[in-house]
C-alpha cells in the first residue's frame, strides 16, 4: 500500500488508468478461459469465435497500456523523487545534514530508490492477476453461490493469516532497512579509512569482526527471517487452495444441487487460480521491501527540518565608515549530543570579534580550539545559535544568510574538488584556468577543456592547489582557508604565504586564514587565537605587501 501511495502522489490519474488496464487484462483472460471452456461443451461453438478474437486483442492490449503507464509513471516518480531529495539536501542547513549522517543519504539514494525502481514494475503483474483472481471469483459465483460462499470461507481465512504473516515480515524487513543504514555507515569508514586500516592489522580485523561482518550478519537476519514468513505465507496460501479444491471434490459434491459442470467449472477455476496467487504472493516480498524503501525515505525526508534556506541575494554596497566587513557580538555554537560531527562537550562562545574590508587575518588555536566551528559560522554555513552576525552592518537571518555566503570562496580541510568548472561559465574560462595551472605548478598534470579538468586524481596538496584555482576563478571578496598550507611542499607553502595572501590584498580582497605557521605570522594584518571556543589572545602585526595577481 505505500508504493500506491507514493504513485497516487506523483499522478493519480495515470496510476488509476494503469490498474484499470491491469485489470481489464486480467478479465480478458479469464474470459478467454470461459470462453474455451464453454466452447468445448458447446455444439455450436462457431458463434463464440467473435468474442474469442475480441479477447485476444483486448487481453495483450490492456496488459500492453498498463505496462506502459507503469514505466513511464515509475520513471517520472523515480525522477522527482531523486530530484526532490537532491532539492531538499541542498536546501536545508549543513548541520542537519552532519547530524542525520552522510551514510543515511547514500543509502537512500542507492538502496531505497534502487529498490523502488525494481518493484514498481511489479503493478502491472499483480493488477493483471488481481483482474484474473476477481473474474473467477465472479465465475465461481455465477455457477453456484452456495459453494462459492463456502470457498470465500477459506479465501478470508487465507487473507488474513497472511496479512498477519505480512505484518510480522515487514518489522523484520524494516529493521534490515535500519541494519543496512549501519552496514553503509561501516563501509564508508573502511573505504575512507584504507590506508590507516593497511597499516594497522590489528584495527583492520577489529573493523571486520567486531563491527562490519555482525552488522552484516544482523542485517542478513533480519533480512531471511522477514523472506521466510512471507515463503510460509505463500505456502500457506498454496495449502488453503488445494484444501479448497479437496473439499469441493470430496465433501461439497455430495450437496443435493451440485451438478458435474458446477464441480468441473470450480475444479478448473480453481486450478486456474493457482498460478495468478502464485504470482501475486512470489511479488509480495518484493514490494514489502518497496513499503519498508517508502518508509525509509519518508522517515529521512520527516528527519531534515522542513525549513530551506531561501536564495536570496545580500544587499551589496560600500562598508560605512569604521564599519566591520564582518562582525560577531556574542555568538554561540554549541554541538548537540547527537550530532555525530561535534562534540557535545564543546561549545563555541561566547565570542567577539570584528574583520575589516582587504584585512589578512590569521586564526590560531590547538586542536578542539574551536577554529574550524568558527569558519563555518562566518562563512555561514552554520547560524549562530545565540548571538548577532553582522556585514557591513547588516545583520545576517535566516532570509539572507545564503546570499551572505555568496561573498566567501572557501577552502576547507576535507575540501572536494569538482571534475567541472561548475558555475563558473565564460568565454575565456579555459583561457584563465589554464594561466593560473601554470602558476601553481600543475600544468603537467592537469589540462582543462570546456570547463573539463582532465583528472582530480592527484596528491592532496595538489588537490588544494586545485582548490585555489576555483576559488580564483570565484573571485569572490572573502576568501577563507583552512589550514591550506598545511599539505604543500616547504617552496611552494613559501609561495603561498608570501605571494598568494598578499596578492589577494592587491586585490582589494579580504582573507581569514586558519594556520599553525608561527614563522609566517608576522605577515598577517592581525592574529586571532583561540582556546576553548574563545578568544584568548588577539595581536595586531605590521601589514606586508605582496605581487601575486
Amino acid at each position: 500500500m505505500d508504493l500506491l501511495a507514493f504513485l497516487y502522489k506523483q499522478s493519480r490519474r495515470m496510476l488509476f488508468a494503469a490498474i484499470a488496464a491491469g485489470i481489464l487484462s486480467g478479465i480478458a483472460n479469464i474470459g478467454l478461459l470461459a470462453v474455451i471452456g464453454s466452447a468445448v461443451t458447446r455444439a455450436n461453438r462457431n458463434a463464440l469465435l467473435p468474442i474469442f478474437a475480441m479477447l485476444c486483442v483486448v487481453a495483450p492490449a490492456a496488459y500492453f497500456t498498463s505496462q506502459t503507464l507503469v514505466v513511464h509513471l515509475a520513471q517520472a516518480a523515480l525522477q522527482n523523487l531523486r530530484s526532490e531529495l537532491a532539492d531538499r539536501i541542498l536546501a536545508v542547513p549543513l548541520a542537519a545534514i552532519e547530524q542525520l549522517g552522510i551514510h543515511r543519504i547514500t543509502a537512500a539514494f542507492t538502496d531505497d530508490i534502487t529498490q523502488l525502481s525494481k518493484s514498481i514494475g511489479l503493478v502491472p503483474v499483480m493488477c493483471i492477476n488481481a483482474g484474473a483472481i476477481l473474474s473467477c471469483f465472479v465465475y465461481m459465483a455465477s455457477l453456484d453461490l452456495k459453494i462459492f460462499a463456502y470457498l470465500l470461507l477459506f479465501i478470508v481465512c487465507g487473507v488474513l493469516s497472511y496479512h498477519f504473516a505480512l505484518s510480522r515480515s515487514l518489522g523484520y524487513l524494516w529493521r534490515a532497512r535500519q541494519d543496512d543504514d549501519d552496514v553503509h555507515r561501516h563501509l564508508r569508514t573502511l573505504v575512507t579509512g584504507i590506508k590507516e586500516l593497511k597499516l594497522h592489522r590489528e584495527r583492520r580485523r577489529a573493523l571486520l569482526e567486531i563491527v562490519l561482518r555482525p552488522a552484516m550478519k544482523k542485517a542478513r537476519a533480519h533480512n531471511i527471517a522477514g523472506l521466510r514468513i512471507f515463503a510460509i505465507a505463500a505456502s500457506w496460501g498454496e495449502l488453503l487452495l488445494f484444501l479448497a479444491l479437496g473439499c469441493l471434490v470430496f465433501l461439497l459434491s455430495a450437496l443435493p444441487s451440485t451438478t458435474p459442470r458446477v464441480i468441473v467449472g470450480f475444479s478448473f477455476a480453481l486450478l486456474y487460480l493457482i498460478g495468478p496467487l502464485q504470482m501475486v504472493m512470489n511479488s509480495m516480498p518484493e514490494l514489502g521491501k518497496a513499503s519498508v524503501a517508502v518508509r525509509s525515505l519518508s522517515d529521512m525526508g520527516l528527519s531534515l527540518p522542513q525549513e530551506h534556506e531561501p536564495e536570496t541575494d545580500f544587499p551589496l554596497g560600500p562598508t560605512p565608515s569604521r564599519t566591520p566587513l564582518l562582525e560577531a557580538r556574542g555568538i554561540i555554537y554549541a554541538y548537540s549530543g547527537n550530532d555525530p560531527g561535534g562534540d557535545a562537550r564543546f561549545a563555541l562562545g561566547p565570542l567577539d570579534l570584528s574583520v575589516h574590508e582587504g584585512e589578512l587575518v590569521f586564526i590560531t588555536g590547538g586542536n578542539g580550539s574551536g577554529k574550524t566551528t568558527l569558519a563555518k559560522v562566518l562563512t555561514g554555513l552554520y547560524a549562530p545559535q545565540f548571538g548577532r552576525l553582522f556585514m557591513r552592518g547588516i545583520e545576517v537571518i535566516g532570509e539572507n544568510r545564503d546570499g551572505y555566503r555568496q561573498n566567501f570562496a572557501a577552502i576547507f580541510a576535507d575540501c572536494v574538488i569538482f571534475d567541472r568548472l561548475l558555475g563558473l561559465e565564460a568565454p575565456d574560462l579555459d583561457e584563465r584556468a589554464t594561466k593560473y595551472l601554470a602558476e601553481l605548478q600543475l600544468t603537467e598534470k592537469v589540462q582543462v577543456r570546456d570547463g573539463a579538468l582532465s583528472t582530480t586524481e592527484l596528491s592532496q596538496g595538489q588537490r588544494k592547489r586545485l582548490a585555489l584555482l576555483t576559488s580564483w576563478l570565484e573571485d569572490r571578496p572573502i576568501y577563507f582557508f583552512d589550514e591550506w598550507a598545511a599539505d604543500q611542499d616547504p617552496a611552494f607553502r613559501d609561495v603561498f604565504y608570501h605571494e598568494v595572501l598578499p596578492g589577494l590584498q592587491q586585490r582589494g580582497k579580504t582573507t581569514i586564514v586558519i594556520t599553525h605557521d608561527d614563522r609566517y605570522f608576522h605577515l598577517a594584518d592581525r592574529i586571532i587565537k583561540l582556546e576553548s571556543g574563545v578568544v584568548a589572545s588577539e595581536t595586531v602585526c605590521k601589514r606586508q605587501s605582496g605581487a601575486f595577481s
